[in-house]
């Protein structure tokens, strides 16, 4: 007569421990590919078509190349739309003020920093003046990020006529109903 031992049965998280050094990277390796495929695809839009339909952009990564607009508070890109041009902020990842918060870090420090850099470049002094608002570069860069579009733009009323809330995005008051929220800049 023969005995057979049944084994139990072993859960996804036993067989993950029972797997060695090459077994155990590759198991990895298969499942951060997946990921990838499913969650980090970027669709490329050039800007006239983020504000021409928002609906088929927003909350999706994109990757838009433009030219860097300064604004007294933000920096921006243009874009013209069927309403005319518009206006979309572009805001950090890690910056706190961005809401809701995204699912990403920003990525690419170093081109972080030389995009800082140039967009901060003033031009010297001219005959003994400072020229105010007078920037030594024109920043052009293709940036990855999360779209954002708001309902509206500016205070939210209630039924009573108080003011419920802010809509859009902006400083100090909101301007636009458009922003991207940068993963990465992948070229100035």
């Amino acid at each position: 007569m023969r005995i057979i031992r049944r084994l139990p049965s072993v859960s996804p998280v036993t067989r993950w421990l029972a797997l060695r050094g090459t077994g155990r990277r590759a198991f990895l390796l298969v499942i951060l590919f997946c990921h990838g495929f499913a969650f980090g695809q970027v669709l490329d839009v050039p800007l006239r078509d983020l504000v021409s339909s928002p609906p088929t952009h927003v909350g999706k990564m994109v990757r838009v190349h433009g030219t860097v607009v300064r604004g007294p508070h933000d920096i921006y890109l243009l874009a013209s739309g069927p309403e005319g041009t518009e206006e979309i902020i572009l805001a950090f990842a890690d910056d706190p003020e961005v809401n809701p918060k995204p699912n990403f870090r920003v990525n690419n420090h170093n081109l972080r920093r030389k995009f800082e850099q140039h967009l901060g470049a003033k031009v010297g002094r001219r005959g003994g003046k400072l020229s105010a608002g007078a920037y030594r570069y024109e920043v052009s860069a293709t940036f990855v990020g999360r779209f954002d579009v708001s309902k509206e733009i500016g205070f939210v009323r209630g039924e009573d006529g108080g003011i419920r809330g802010i809509e859009g995005f902006g400083h100090p008051f909101p301007f636009t109903r458009y922003r991207l929220v940068i993963e990465s800049i992948e070229r100035i």
